[in-house]
């Protein structure tokens, strides 16, 4: 889908060009993180580039054996949507809150009950406890794995920590 902003910006001699503030705001751009630049027959596409959409293969598979292993619903994700989703694939590429964003900056780990849930994305269905383990590689949050039980369980918070140090372990490479 192309749209045009009517906003012009000129090349500096460096080579470089300023996105508009509107424009990073819309596609939730922040200091310090990549885009994807890429070729069209005569136009240049800058995409939000995510290091976690890249393993998109390995987080699917992620995501499928522990929701197997586990019997809860899994979700991967980066610093802005759902990556992957075993359950309902639907929920894949859906916007992340800006309250669970806040949350993941913190780099903390939860397990939320109840109320205390956190949203994920608008609409989602809420589990009766919550496992948030953020993905963090050298001090950069790339995103989180997170866990819907009914009970969350020792067993819960182990096996997802493995497959977090999976995916640390390829996003350090």
């Amino acid at each position: 889908m192309k749209t045009t902003t009517g906003l012009i910006r000129r090349i500096d001699e460096l080579g470089r060009v300023v996105i508009p503030k509107e424009i990073r705001r819309s596609m939730r751009l922040k200091d310090g993180e990549e885009v994807e630049i890429s070729l069209g027959s005569e136009e240049l596409i800058l995409k939000k580039y995510s290091r976690v959409s890249s393993l998109k293969s390995l987080c699917d598979n992620c995501a499928n054996s522990l929701s197997k292993v586990l019997g809860a619903e899994v979700f991967i994700t980066d610093t802005s949507k759902v990556v992957s989703s075993f359950k309902n694939i639907e929920n894949e590429n859906k916007n992340l809150t800006h309250r669970f964003i806040e949350f993941l900056q913190k780099r903390e780990r939860a397990i939320n009950k109840g109320e205390d849930c956190l949203s994920m994305f608008i609409g989602q269905e809420k589990g009766k406890e919550q496992l948030i383990l953020p993905l963090v590689v050298n001090g950069d949050l790339y995103g989180s794995i997170v866990v819907q039980a009914d009970e969350i369980k020792t067993q819960h918070e182990k096996a997802t920590q493995t497959a977090l140090y999976i995916l640390v372990g390829q996003l350090e490479n």
